[in-house]
């Protein structure tokens, strides 16, 4: 007879050490998942140690063809994880791939800011080294114009064209103010006393317009003098500062305010503005009412403050009339704050009243009213409208 082809006890036990084997082996794999490993080793142990009864023996093909189909259905979901995680593997090092090139190229641009940074901050030492060293330089007090000589041996009438020619200044209460500041003289006629003798001297004149001297002054009976470097005064100046001076501060202003009147005041508010702490915007552009459509409505206000984390933009008005309603209320509509600057304090009542007669007419926001009269007197503080529509 040949060979018996019945299942083993022997056979079976070697395939209960291989499933134990394996349990063992994928707990220590994957600790998480250690109760499914036990709980698939205890269900084919148990079919397994069932066939090695004798009374199941004749059976135990069965039970093994049951078992194989049970692992084989087992490896094809392991396949089939596996397959998932390859390409979950592959998905996450595509990411990681993109994520790296991302984080390269800002390195990349990080260091090229720097540079740039860099450049930056040494053109601007350089910048300020060499402001520092033209206003600190010592004029001679001695230079050869064309045809004559000018010696100008006062340090007062030295820092005064310094004022003129390397910062701009026109305004003489301004200079006088500058020049007290630098303690060169505690008196102010003295400082006053500078402007006139420089003037005599023919460096430096009345500021004038059409041929005409001009003066400023914000209320009737306060006329303050403004004046300018003459041809010789600029000459002097070159040569004493090593350098071109700058174009007045009249000048500027006039041309961006379309008047002298207008552009001082204009430099006066932002003057009392910072010196009462706020961050002033000299040249604040215009506000539009859309971006990409320039053409649409806008206000240009004179200057710009920075009040509780807000900007202000800021009129500077010197007549009073209800014809002006208008241009308020669309600086109204377009920012919904508005401050008004006049010159006095009479100007301020008056127009004040105008506003407050108008309030319903107008855009609803806020109003802040003050002039130049209560700044310069100190220790003055913003009137507040509000337009409830």
């Amino acid at each position: 007879m040949g060979k018996s082809s019945a299942v083993t006890t022997q056979e079976l036990e070697t395939l209960a050490d291989i499933v134990s084997r394996v349990a063992a082996s994928r707990s220590r794999c994957d600790r998480s998942r250690r109760s499914v490993w036990r709980a698939w080793r205890a269900g084919l142990l148990g079919r397994v140690h069932g066939a090695m009864k004798p009374a199941v023996r004749p059976y135990a093909g069965k039970v093994l063809v049951g078992i194989a189909a049970s692992l084989l259905a087992d490896l094809e979901r392991a396949w089939r994880w596996a397959d998932e995680l390859d390409e979950l593997i592959d998905a996450a090092e595509g990411e990681l791939a993109a994520v790296q090139l991302q984080r390269a190229k800002l390195e990349r641009d990080q260091q090229e800011t720097a540079k740039r940074l860099a450049a930056l901050e040494h053109e601007l030492a350089q910048a300020r080294a060499r402001l520092v060293g033209v206003a600190r330089r010592r004029a001679a007090t001695s230079l050869v114009l064309p045809a004559q000589k000018i010696t100008v041996g006062s340090s007062i009438q030295r820092e005064v064209l310094r004022l003129l020619a390397v910062e701009g200044l026109g305004r003489v209460w301004r200079i006088v103010e500058r020049v007290l500041d630098s303690e060169l003289t505690g008196t102010p006629n003295t400082a006053r006393n500078a402007v006139n003798r420089l003037a005599e001297r023919g460096l430096l004149a009345d500021y004038e317009q059409h041929g005409q001297p001009v003066t400023w002054a914000y209320k009737a009976g306060g006329t303050r003098r403004l004046v300018q470097l003459t041809p010789t005064g600029r000459q002097w100046c070159q040569a004493a500062f090593g350098g071109e001076p700058v174009e007045s501060e009249i000048a500027v202003a006039a041309r961006r305010h379309k008047s002298v009147s207008h552009g001082i005041a204009v430099l006066e508010t932002a003057h009392h503005l910072a010196a009462a702490g706020y961050e002033v915007e000299n040249e604040p552009g215009a506000i539009l009412a859309a971006e990409d459509e320039p053409w649409r409505a806008r206000a240009e206000p004179d200057l710009a403050f920075t009040l509780r984390g807000e900007v202000w933009p800021t009129e500077v008005q010197r007549e009073v009339s209800p014809r002006v309603v208008g241009k308020w209320a669309k600086s109204l509509e377009l920012c919904g704050r508005l401050a008004l600057v006049l010159y006095h304090e009479e100007a301020r009542r008056k127009q004040q009243m105008i506003l407050f007669e108008a309030r319903y007419k107008l855009p609803a926001g806020k109003i802040l009213l003050s002039s130049i009269e209560a700044m310069e007197g100190g220790g003055w503080a913003w009137e507040e409208l509000t337009t409830p529509r």
